[in-house]
């Protein structure tokens, strides 16, 4: 058949061409590194956690911070693999489907997706036990990682697994700003019930124009806030975990968190690895720019700032010049925004004008080719 000739792509043909990019197996391939990889799952109340800022007026439904946690496990480790798509998996392909532009057209998709997606699965053994660092400090480097558009806490499971493989720990939370592909609150307080109904909140994905308008910069700026408020609740997690702090896990399905007690390099300043992919990426910048210049002369004027940590706070000592960070795929467009032209003019904080400032012997950017043009 000449290529003239040849049929339109079905609704299936374009969702597999889609996830093709992002699970092209049914099993992913086993990780590179020395060690096996082990990952829990954590939903904690944001009431127990203590805020280095205010709650954005965007983020008042917002009642849980959700992540999933890669680490290096033990080499007996043997234990069930997690599936790649999150559960509810039901909603999060009829999510998948809206995201790439697709009508549910029943037929087409059940003859795909329940095999390739449904059964894919991740090479990480779900609650294994932490393998003991072999570091210096006797304790595991640490990184967290933000998600792009239409992501989720799994979607960047083999690049955090990879790391993990080799001896970092990655954290990777789930944002409920509206850019997750889908994310599903559980509500504290509920859930004891012996029906799931109403025990959840769904966080549905925002599509928005890519227009350099004034009202897509604002909303855009609207998910920055919740993003950078999540990170700054996610990096008081690292700490309680390597604290061995009791905190409510909503995820019943991970046992005891205490494992993690002095696991975790988290606490020097400038210790904890930042990384992101694409408005993860952007949200990396901000939340490094906002925290590190904090109640700095230089941003005294902005009106609606994105986030504001006490200077006081764990965060601030945490963020200095010499953190590590990982930018792929950054997309600048919410950097641009007018709202954040004070920030955009300061440099991150690995160029600051300090004299100990590494300038990019602490910053790996990679943009593909296909998203540079």
């Amino acid at each position: 058949m000449s290529p003239a000739a040849q049929a339109p792509p079905t609704a299936a043909e374009k969702v597999a061409s889609f996830f093709s990019r992002l699970s092209p197996v049914p099993a992913f391939p086993d990780y590179t590194g020395p060690h096996k990889v082990g990952t829990v799952d954590i939903e904690v109340p944001v009431s127990e956690l203590e805020s280095p800022s205010p709650t954005p007026y965007t983020a008042t439904e917002i009642h849980t911070v959700q992540c999933r946690v890669f680490y290096p496990a033990v080499p007996e480790s043997n234990g069930k693999r997690i599936n790649w798509l999150p559960s509810p998996q039901r909603q999060h392909v009829s999510a998948y489907t809206q995201f790439i532009g697709i009508r549910p057209m029943v037929a087409d998709m059940i003859s795909f997706l329940p095999r390739h997606l449904h059964y894919t699965t991740i090479p990480v053994h779900k609650n294994a036990e932490i393998l003991e660092p072999d570091t210096p400090n006797r304790r595991w480097p640490t990184m967290i990682f933000s998600h792009g558009l239409g992501g989720n806490r799994n979607t960047y499971s083999h690049l955090a697994g990879s790391l993990a493989s080799h001896g970092i720990v990655v954290i990777c939370p789930e944002h409920r700003d509206g850019s997750a592909v889908a994310s599903f609150v559980r509500i504290p307080g509920k859930q004891d019930q012996y029906f799931l109904r109403n025990t959840r909140r769904v966080v549905p994905y925002v599509r928005l124009d890519h227009d350099a308008r004034p009202e897509i910069y604002e909303a855009r700026e609207d998910q920055l806030r919740i993003r950078l408020w999540e990170l700054g609740l996610i990096h008081v997690v690292a700490l309680n975990l390597d604290l061995g702090m009791a905190m409510s896990n909503l995820n019943k399905s991970t046992p005891s968190l205490t494992p993690f007690k002095n696991k975790l390099h988290v606490h020097d300043p400038g210790c904890i690895l930042f990384g992101g992919h694409s408005f993860g990426s952007a949200s990396i910048v901000q939340f490094l720019k906002t925290t590190y210049y904090a109640e700095s002369s230089a941003l005294a004027h902005v009106a609606k700032p994105l986030f504001t940590p006490r200077r006081d706070s764990a965060l601030c000592r945490q963020v200095t010049e010499k953190n590590v960070t990982m930018l792929l795929d950054m997309w600048c467009f919410p950097l641009l925004a007018p709202g954040s032209s004070a920030l955009f003019d300061l440099p991150l904080p690995a160029y600051a004008n300090k004299p100990a400032a590494p300038g990019g012997t602490v910053i790996l950017a990679v943009e593909s080719d296909a998203f540079y043009k």
